[in-house]
């Protein structure tokens, strides 16, 4: 279950990094996450992995601009990643290495 949620997490990351980078945004904090929609900065609630989108049915919930099914799925994929890795690893560094690697895998294959 700890798997699940560090690779949810990861992704939700990488999903952020994925639509910045390119558009020469920052990643860093305080650069706050926003609805490219209409503007708003998004609050903790908005900015739950996986649960967040299906909870508002993956639109702003202030415009109703609609997220890409893309960042939902990247965020389940690692979240299914990790709980693999964590169940056949358990909590350890072996575990923790194998997710790595997937995850850069992954990460290359999407964005090149």
């Amino acid at each position: 279950m700890v798997g699940a949620g560090l690779g949810a997490v990861w992704g939700s990351f990488l999903g952020c990094a994925d639509y910045r980078w390119p558009r020469g945004l920052s990643v860093r904090h305080p650069a706050h996450s926003y609805c490219p929609g209409c503007q708003r900065q998004l609050q903790i609630q908005d900015l739950l992995p996986l649960w967040s989108y299906l909870y508002q049915r993956g639109k702003c919930p202030a415009c109703g601009y609609a997220y890409g099914a893309r960042y939902f799925k990247f965020e389940l994929f690692l979240a299914a990643w990790g709980a693999v890795c964590g169940a056949w690893a358990g909590l350890t560094f072996a575990a923790l290495a194998i997710f790595a690697f997937g995850v850069l895998l992954v990460t290359g294959a999407v964005w090149w």
